[in-house]
């Protein structure tokens, strides 16, 4: 039995909040900003909705920052590195969140600050994710290969190995059982993979692309993959690419369900809104908008400026419940985090 068959039917210091909230004929709004020393890349909402929390820019103090998602009031700050990904472990009654910078791993006991552990990945990193089931793996995207362990001790568990380029993006699906991963470079054939988390088998490789080709700055496009999500049924996967555009696979079978176009450059990151509903992008260092899109039809349903954004718009995250959405973005003069009520 194929692949695709075994899966048909599984379905620096920040500043005080500023209250920005805008009557507008269109939803979303903007509810309140606060400055940042950077537009990070990665943002993530802990477990019970309470918290928002994002790293601070690399050239900036360091550290990660905790703030209340209910008004953007700093709580408080873990570590001194910078990092360049984060992940909650998705379990409500076990609130840990784990870091990743340069070649280190950082996991931290939420309630308190406390670190648990920590340990050195052999290459850089640029990726990670927590799976959720009883496994509790944690998946490492280092150099162009993927390392699975154990996160409760760090052990190893095994290597996924089949990328040509650097792993921007790691994703489990729902259940576990499988991980998605995206490379950014100059070939497309291994850009975008889906692996069986049990035995390491890589299962497929979509084909996003034809080979990429340089533009005039040197710069690859439609050769790679800069973020890859599930969607929370498991149904979809979602991939943002350097083309600029958004490819949507059916798990079930593999196919390209259809191509969202909307960004003038490549996307940097794609999330799914937990009721799978609204698929959000953004696109990257010089496109400063963040979309979000119906993905039951690939409308596209806003498109997000905030106020003084001046050229990038990266990190993006839906609250538990839906009902926000966080991005990191970059101003002319400071940059921001911003956060717009959706529902």
């Amino acid at each position: 039995m194929g692949f695709f068959d075994r899966l048909r039917g599984k379905e620096s210091k920040q500043t005080e909040a500023t209250s920005v909230a805008t009557a507008s004929e269109l939803e979303p709004q903007v509810v309140w900003k606060i400055s940042s020393t950077g537009a990070p890349g990665c943002l993530a909402f802990s477990t019970d909705g309470q918290y928002l929390v994002f790293p601070s820019d690399t050239y900036g103090p360091g550290g990660l920052f905790v703030h209340q998602a209910s008004d953007g009031k700093h709580v408080r700050r873990l570590g001194e590195r910078a990092y360049i990904d984060l992940a909650f472990l998705p379990d409500e009654g076990t609130p840990v969140v784990t870091t990743a910078s340069e070649r280190s791993v950082d996991l931290w006991r939420f309630a308190d600050g406390a670190m648990l552990r920590s340990w050195q990945e052999d290459a850089r990193i640029f990726s990670l994710a927590f799976a959720s089931g009883l496994d509790q793996l944690l998946a490492v995207g280092v150099g162009m290969w993927i390392n699975l362990r154990k996160w409760q001790d760090g052990s190893l568990v095994r290597t996924l190995k089949g990328h040509t380029n650097a792993v921007k993006s790691v994703a489990f699906s729902p259940g576990g059982e499988f991980l998605a991963s995206g490379s950014v470079g100059s070939k497309a054939d291994q850009a975008l993979c889906l692996w069986q988390v049990g035995d390491g088998l890589l299962l497929h490789t979509l084909e996003e692309q034809e080979e990429a080709q340089p533009d005039s700055k040197g710069i690859y496009h439609g050769g790679g993959v800069n973020s890859v999500i599930f969607s929370p049924n498991g149904e979809f996967l979602a991939s943002g690419s350097v083309d600029g555009k958004i490819r949507l696979w059916r798990v079930s079978d593999g196919t390209l369900v259809r191509t969202l176009e909307g960004h003038n450059e490549g996307v940097y990151t794609v999330a799914f809104s937990p009721d799978g509903n609204i698929l959000a992008s953004t696109g990257g260092y010089d496109d400063k908008t963040v979309h979000l899109w119906r993905v039951a039809d690939g409308t596209l349903l806003h498109s997000l400026v905030a106020p003084d954004a001046f050229k990038k718009a990266l990190g993006v995250a839906f609250s538990p419940d839906g009902k926000l959405l966080a991005a990191g973005i970059g101003g002319s003069m400071q940059d921001h985090i911003y956060m717009w009520r959706i529902q």
